[in-house]
């Protein structure tokens, strides 16, 4: 419907809605995946880009439906982040976790409990549960991500640990472009580094912020990411404008 009327996005959103509405009439006991296998989430990721409130009704409904489905689950807990509220979203995830053990939401927990900076052990923990759940002992970059943020936003002592990790992300991000995208990666590392703000982080951060700057699709991040920048460029001269030597003093120039 969005590719029908690429001109006017708000009418094939609409056609969309409507769409599957009419669909929800005529099988009004039914999980949408009972139409085909994976639908529910390809709805609910449309939904939530657009509307997080909807996805969360959509996600609701489906979980009523099919208590049983572990993705329902999640979808609820993810509108509910989407809308920036995260006491919902990680009450939503503990009592999924209780009910359906996955790796998937164990990351979840560990996301959110990671922004909010509160309890990096229980991070650490979550992490550690999840790699042994999913069976996986390789380097995972989006769990190496996950430790990142939750050490740079835990408090001050254990920022510079999370900055270490963001700038080895950041130095091989090619690597990890198919799991982990460069902006998600910029924007974190400059942020941390301004926060950080030991010698030459400012110049390091407006470097990372300008070659994330125009790869940024969202426009408001875009803003935020270019406001970063100048910010950390502004802070960048001061430092050169201190650290230079005075005019006439000791070791300074002097004008002949």
């Amino acid at each position: 419907e969005l590719r029908a009327v690429p001109q006017a996005p708000a009418i094939g959103i609409g056609r969309a809605f409507g769409l599957l509405d009419a669909w929800r009439k005529q099988h009004a006991l039914q999980p949408i995946n009972a139409l085909r296998e994976g639908a529910a989430r390809r709805w609910f990721d449309f939904y939530v880009e657009v509307d997080p409130r909807r996805a969360e009704e959509f996600a609701a409904h489906e979980l009523e439906l099919d208590p049983g489905d572990l993705e329902p689950w999640l979808m609820v807990g993810e509108a509910q982040r989407a809308q920036g509220r995260l006491a919902d979203a990680l009450i939503q995830f503990e009592a999924a976790r209780t009910m359906i053990p996955d790796g998937r939401i164990l990351r979840h927990i560990a996301d959110i409990v990671a922004d909010l900076g509160s309890d990096h052990p229980r991070v650490e923990a979550m992490i550690e549960r999840a790699r042994k759940m999913e069976g996986d002992q390789a380097a995972d970059p989006t769990l190496a991500f996950l430790r990142a943020r939750s050490l740079v936003n835990a408090s001050p002592g254990t920022l510079s640990d999370g900055v270490v990790i963001l700038i080895e992300l950041w130095t091989r991000r090619s690597e990890f472009r198919a799991v982990l995208g460069e902006g998600e990666i910029g924007l974190q590392l400059g942020v941390a580094l301004l926060h950080r703000m030991g010698k030459h982080d400012a110049r390091r951060a407006a470097v990372v912020l300008d070659t994330i700057h125009p790869s940024i699709e969202d426009p408001m991040t875009r803003d935020l990411v270019h406001a970063l920048a100048s910010i950390a460029k502004r802070q960048d001269e001061a430092e050169r404008e201190a650290a230079a030597p005075a005019a006439g003093q000791p070791g300074g120039r002097t004008d002949g």
